[in-house]
């Protein structure tokens, strides 16, 4: 079998490919997300299913999907520094963060910086 890092540098067709980037993700940990088309990015579907495997793949998620606050919430309940990646919104949403400070102390640090700054 070859390594999914083969996607790296895979044509654009292959990258667009749903079905084979699926395949990547589930054999990757999720990592081939990074390697998938803009387009797959944001298929939901996809990154739900990447940042299952692990949290921190939310890092490769369409800018529209970082915006989304159960797939936030999905990534941080398999990492919690995956909240570093969500959208400042979410990441300024107080209820929110201190859902995630509940499942690990170390989430405040991802906070936004005017949450952080309205807890001093």
């Amino acid at each position: 079998a070859g390594s999914w890092q083969a996607m790296q540098t895979a044509d654009k067709v292959l990258k667009n490919d749903r079905l084979l980037i699926l395949a990547a993700i589930q054999c990757s940990k999720g990592a081939a997300l990074q390697c998938a088309s803009p387009a797959l990015q944001d298929d939901r579907e996809l990154v739900e299913e990447a940042v299952r495997l692990e949290g921190f793949n939310l890092e490769f998620a369409s800018e529209r999907l970082l915006d989304d606050m159960e797939l936030v919430r999905t990534a941080v309940r398999f990492d919690k520094s995956a909240m570093q990646f969500a959208s400042e919104r979410i990441r300024g949403d107080k209820e929110f963060v201190m859902e995630c400070v509940k499942l690990d102390g170390m989430a405040s640090q991802f906070a936004s910086e005017a949450l952080r700054a309205d807890a001093e």
